[in-house]
């Protein structure tokens, strides 16, 4: 009786690779959309626009997460906190003059470039004045401190925004002439 299984079973392996191979339902020289495969070709030019635009992403999130870092500073990290911003703000200006400019990137660049020196400019000069009042207890702050902490927070805000406005505009223009969408 095992025999006769082991028989059945091997005709029956001979009988079915005979039959799709005489029809010739499964040849090499048939299309591939009909056998359920879709070949796409990449297209170089968007993918590398979708790298510049990711390579640039990247250095704003590291510059921005770091800025936010120091602004919610005490007086136990303030100092410390401005070193590593200051640092990482020379660091990704010094990796974005590095970056090759995707062909229509230009503003792009250019907007992020604005944004880093303007964080740059800010924490070489006037935050000298803030950080010293960030180092103070908020406890051993006078209201004059504290007023004038509260103020610099509100005109970083504004004047960041205005290059965060210049930066989406310009990233989302690069991305429409590139034909991708940002998220």
């Amino acid at each position: 009786m095992k025999n006769f299984i082991l028989l059945a079973l091997i005709v029956s392996l001979f009988a079915c690779g005979g039959a799709s191979s005489e029809t010739g339902e499964h040849n090499l020289s048939d299309s591939t959309v009909e056998n359920g495969i879709v070949e796409y070709e990449i297209d170089e030019t968007r993918t590398s626009a979708v790298d510049f635009n990711n390579e640039l992403t990247l250095i704003q999130t590291r510059v921005y997460e770091q800025i936010n870092t120091l602004f919610k500073s005490d007086s136990s990290n303030a100092r410390i906190n401005f070193e590593n911003t200051l640092f990482e703000v020379n660091l990704n200006l010094k990796d974005l003059k590095k970056i090759q400019i995707h062909q229509g990137g230009e503003r792009f660049h250019k907007a992020l470039e604005e944004l880093l020196t303007f964080y740059q400019s800010e924490l070489e000069n006037e935050f000298e004045e803030i950080i010293k009042i960030l180092e103070m207890p908020a406890s051993n702050r006078s209201k004059n401190e504290q007023g004038r902490l509260d103020a610099y927070d509100v005109e970083f805000a504004e004047d960041e925004q205005e290059y965060f406005s210049v930066l989406n505009d310009a990233q989302t223009k690069f991305a429409e002439s590139n034909n991708f969408k940002i998220q």
